[in-house]
């Protein structure tokens, strides 16, 4: 999604600044942008609760890699099982 956004297939601009705006939930884009950059998911402290909206903003990111992991690795976000 982030790829599509600035493919020109959306029309996007930058604020004077230069900057983009995102119109989703900042809490968990630093987790999602941390992972883009080093391939590394910290998330041993979230709640069930941060770890559904987490796995939203992956979803709505479609980030494929990391919708692996909730999915088959390890962990089930719907039951809250960590290893």
């Amino acid at each position: 999604m982030l790829s599509a956004m600035f493919s020109g297939n959306f029309s996007t601009k930058p604020d004077e600044d230069g900057s983009y705006f995102i119109d989703r939930d900042p809490k968990y884009f630093p987790i999602i942008l941390n992972y883009l950059r080093n391939n590394t998911l910290d998330i041993k402290e979230m709640s069930h609760k941060e770890l559904r909206a987490l796995k939203e903003e992956i979803e709505y990111y479609q980030i494929g890699s990391l919708i692996a992991l909730f999915n088959n690795e390890g962990f089930c976000v719907s039951v809250s099982v960590f290893l």
